[in-house]
C-alpha cells in the first residue's frame, strides 16, 4: 500500500458512504504522471566487500593515490616505503579466486622445449614480485622468462569466468558490448614500487587479461582447468560474486572503445 506522503500521490478524493449502518470513508489516489523511479546507483554487492590489501608487519597499510596522497577509498596503491616493501604481504579477498604456479614440467616437442605450469589455488596472505625498474617489464611479472613459456614458478594470477551475452551488464544497461561467449579474466599479479608508494597491479607486459575461453594462450590452459576444478569445489558463498572481474574488465574495455570511436569521428 502507498503512503499518503508517497511521491507517487498527487491528490486524493475522499468520499463517505453508509454500508450496513457502518460509516466508511474511502480515498481515491491519483498517480503522479511525472514521477520517475529512483535511478540505479550502479553499486554492486561486491563493492562493499574487501579488496586486495597490503599489510606490513601485520598492520594494514593506508590507501593512497599513486602520488602518495592519503585517501579513504580503495585505489590499489598503499603508503609503503622502499625500506618496508620487502616485508609487505598481500591479503587476498575470500570471494575471489587466486592461483599460484607451484611447479613447471618441461616437455619437448620436436626440437622445442616448453614448460607446462601446475597451478594451485591460494588464499589468505601471499607475497608478490616487486617491479622497480622499467627493464623488468620486459620479462614476465618481474621475472625472466623460462624457455618458450613466460610463466615462472611462484607466479600468482587472479582468475574469473563469466558468460557475456547481448544483455549482460556490469553496472548499467549497455555498459558491455562484446561478442557472446565464455570469457576468462586472468591477471598475473605484481607490485610496482615507488619511493613511498606500493601499487598492486597486473603484469603490464601481458597484452590482454581478458580472453575467450576457446582462445586461451598455451600458458594458461592448465590454469583454466584448475580454476574449473576449484569452482566445482567452491561453496555457495564463494560463488556469489563469480565472474565479477570479467564484467568489470569488459565494461572498462567497452568504455575505451567508445572513446576511441568518438575521437575517430571527431577527426
Amino acid at each position: 500500500m502507498l503512503s499518503r506522503n508517497s511521491p507517487l500521490i498527487t491528490s486524493e478524493v475522499t468520499f463517505t458512504c453508509n454500508l450496513n449502518n457502518r460509516r466508511i470513508t474511502m480515498s481515491n489516489a491519483t498517480i503522479n504522471p511525472s514521477y520517475k523511479s529512483t535511478p540505479s546507483s550502479g553499486v554492486r554487492p561486491e563493492d562493499l566487500l574487501p579488496n586486495l590489501q597490503i599489510a606490513v608487519n601485520g598492520k594494514k597499510a593506508k590507501n593512497c593515490t599513486t602520488y602518495g596522497v592519503n585517501v579513504r577509498t580503495y585505489t590499489g596503491s598503499f603508503a609503503v616505503s622502499m625500506s618496508e616493501a620487502h616485508q609487505a604481504v598481500v591479503e587476498l579477498p575470500a570471494h575471489r579466486f587466486f592461483f599460484q604456479a607451484v611447479d613447471l614440467v618441461a616437455k619437448t616437442q620436436g626440437k622445442k622445449t616448453y614448460y607446462v605450469p601446475t597451478w594451485s589455488r591460494v588464499t589468505g596472505s601471499i607475497t608478490l614480485p616487486i617491479v622497480t625498474r622499467p627493464e623488468q617489464l620486459l620479462s614476465s611479472n618481474g621475472y625472466p622468462p623460462i624457455g618458450s613459456n613466460p610463466v615462472r614458478k611462484g607466479t600468482v594470477a587472479e582468475v574469473s569466468h563469466s558468460w557475456i551475452g547481448k544483455t549482460t551488464k556490469y553496472r548499467e544497461p549497455r555498459d558491455i558490448y562484446f561478442k557472446e561467449g565464455n570469457y576468462l579474466y586472468i591477471a598475473e599479479l605484481c607490485m610496482y614500487q615507488g619511493s613511498e608508494v606500493l601499487t598492486i597491479s597486473h603484469n603490464e607486459n601481458v597484452n590482454t587479461i581478458l580472453f575467450k575461453s576457446n582462445d586461451l594462450p598455451q600458458r594458461y590452459i592448465t590454469l583454466e582447468q584448475e580454476y574449473y576444478k576449484s569452482e566445482e569445489k567452491a561453496s555457495t558463498d564463494e560463488l556469489k560474486h563469480k565472474g565479477m572481474m570479467v564484467l568489470k574488465e569488459a565494461a572498462r574495455i567497452t568504455v575505451l572503445k567508445k572513446q576511441a570511436r568518438k575521437r575517430h569521428a571527431a577527426k
